[in-house]
């Protein structure tokens, strides 16, 4: 274990940071969690902790605050964010040839979507052929686009995604956080 009673300045900013950027890729508001270094009387660090909304939680070193994070589930992104990509990916189905077999013909064009949400709650809309996929990690929910699915069609697409990761996730054995 390190020795945290003769870290510097710039160490203690170091692991503040990594403990923020934990916070940051949970999603979590950043008013509910504040990392701090609590010093000793002679002004080395003793302890972190993390103001949240329940109260305080103290740890013994910053690789512990950022193992406490991790370890309060995962955080579903939201149906808003994601219908944002799949629009973005249906405005593009006109500039790509169709998918499939023949015979449904030129005027209903797909394109393969797939949500992937890592535990840490990253997540990302992966599109196209998913033997290109290099990043195999997290929890998936698959689906696909059409160039004539209507604004609320693609809300049902991203919720499915989303339900998709959740079950996923649930199954092995990960807390689950709806989105606000």
């Amino acid at each position: 274990m390190a020795n945290y009673l003769e870290w510097s300045d710039d160490q203690i900013d170091g692991a503040l940071n990594s403990i923020n950027l934990a916070i940051k890729a949970r999603k979590w508001p950043e008013e509910h969690l504040v990392p701090a270094a609590f010093f000793d009387v002679d002004n080395h660090p003793a302890f972190w902790c993390l103001d949240t909304e329940d109260g305080a939680e103290s740890f013994v070193s910053p690789e512990a605050a950022i193992t406490w994070i991790e370890s309060q589930g995962i955080h579903l992104p939201c149906v808003a964010r994601i219908v944002s990509v799949l629009n973005k990916i249906r405005n593009q189905c006109d500039q790509i040839p169709a998918q499939g077999d023949d015979e449904y013909g030129a005027d209903d064009l797909t394109i393969d979507v797939r949500l992937q949400l890592h535990s840490d709650s990253y997540w990302a809309v992966r599109s196209g052929d998913s033997q290109y996929d290099q990043d195999h990690r997290g929890f998936w929910g698959s689906s696909c686009v059409g160039s004539d699915d209507s604004d609320d069609g693609l809300e049902d697409i991203a919720r499915d995604l989303i339900d998709q990761c959740a079950d996923s996730a649930a199954q092995a054995g990960h807390k689950v956080i709806e989105a606000e």
